[in-house]
């Protein structure tokens, strides 16, 4: 009888492990509706917007496990094609299937992040893609990166502010990684 209930133990703890390995496996990733939707999203029914983006991934390879709206519509917002509505479609997929969901403009989640910078700092005489690029070659994966302010060299003085700000739009998960770097929560921008 030991023997029967060490099996059946043994035969649920795998089927455990398998299940959380499976899961980790798996990310979470969004689009930003704007308010010129592509052709598979309507606007005036979620079922259709999310039977059409299935179809459109699965004919591109890639298995959608779950599928949700997140945020809420602006009250307003601009008329340009490129504004958002202010809600997001999130996805949960395989992290095999990254690459070609970013192709659907769906990213990861992300957290906006800024660094004022100081006179000694490496990125001094650098512009934003030279910047863009360091950081990428230090395995940040950066959405976005953009400079506010001049960047001026008073003398020998690294306690001094440069004058210019950083920003970065980076996944959340290399938050840590970029307040070692000096980046810290952008206060008007918490996270997607």
């Amino acid at each position: 009888m030991s023997r029967q209930l060490f099996l059946f133990l043994c035969l649920c703890g795998l089927c455990i492990s398998t299940s959380f390995t499976q899961r980790s496996d798996r990310i979470t990733m969004l689009y930003q509706e704007t308010v010129c939707p592509p052709a598979w999203n309507n606007y005036y029914s979620t079922d259709s917007t999310f039977f059409n983006l299935k179809q459109l991934l699965k004919e591109d390879s890639i298995e959608v496990f779950k599928i949700k709206y997140t945020g809420k519509m602006f009250e307003m917002t601009c008329a340009g094609c490129q504004c958002l509505t202010g809600r997001n479609i999130e996805i949960t997929i395989g992290i095999e299937d990254l690459k070609r969901a970013e192709e659907h403009r769906f990213y990861r989640p992300w957290v906006w992040m800024e660094k004022i910078e100081f006179v000694c700092d490496w990125t001094i005489k650098l512009d934003d893609q030279q910047i863009f690029d360091e950081l990428q070659k230090k395995d940040f994966r950066l959405q976005g990166l953009y400079c506010l302010g001049p960047s001026e060299e008073p003398p020998n003085d690294c306690s001094k502010p440069s004058g210019r700000t950083l920003v970065i739009r980076i996944d959340i998960d290399d938050q840590k990684m970029a307040e070692k770097e000096g980046f810290k929560i952008k206060a008007a921008f918490t996270e997607y």
